[in-house]
């Protein structure tokens, strides 16, 4: 048996390769190809890649912006990563400030007007979506604990003389180390000694 290395063909290197319905949607969105990546097999555009690619990118911070004032954000175009629309990008469009790379002609204001105070809205504050990781984790919490069943169990103890003793050492502990005694602390003492004393080994 002769294994042969499959090598693409010389007018294929360099070529994009993607499905009929995905350059149709490429066309008719104005998209370059050669920035997308493909999903398909050898790398090979697919439609879905397309609309992945032709997704609004926006930060969260600037989607609330623009939100709260009416800016459409179809008509912005982002000057951060991949072409993502931050906050920059929605402010400048309401001042009639041109981004970097920005706001499309047509939406920036002949005259330039007062930048509306949106301090409230972007001092410090930037809400972040949660990572897949994080949100498997939050729904399997939650899970349990509306599924576990939970039930309380009560103990009576008499603590006369463990509140007796912690009467006699609060203030001479206190006075040399500066800590005061709690019943946390003597109710740990106890079951350390008790351990050392019958210790149970599971």
């Amino acid at each position: 048996m002769v294994n042969e290395m499959i090598m693409p063909k010389a007018s294929e290197i360099g070529k994009v390769r993607a499905t009929p319905a995905a350059r149709k949607l490429a066309r008719e969105r104005d998209i370059d190809l050669g920035k997308i990546s493909g999903s398909g097999e050898n790398g090979r555009i697919h439609k879905e890649d397309v609309e992945q690619f032709s997704k609004i990118r926006v930060t969260p911070l600037a989607r609330r912006i623009a939100k709260d004032r009416g800016v459409d954000l179809e008509k912005l175009v982002g000057t951060g990563v991949s072409g993502k629309i931050t906050k920059e990008d929605v402010l400048a469009s309401l001042g009639g400030v041109t981004p970097q790379k920005g706001v499309k002609e047509s939406q920036v204001p002949n005259q330039p007007i007062a930048v509306p105070d949106v301090s409230v809205a972007t001092d410090g504050v930037e809400i972040v979506k949660m990572s897949a990781m994080r949100k498997a984790i939050s729904k399997g919490m939650s899970h349990s604990y509306f599924t576990a069943p939970t039930f309380t169990l009560n103990y009576d103890i008499d603590m006369t003389n463990l509140i007796a003793l912690r009467k006699q050492l609060v203030e001479p502990i206190k006075e040399k180390t500066g800590y005061k005694v709690t019943f946390t602390d003597l109710i740990g003492l106890a079951t350390v000694k008790v351990l050392m004393k019958k210790s149970i080994v599971f």
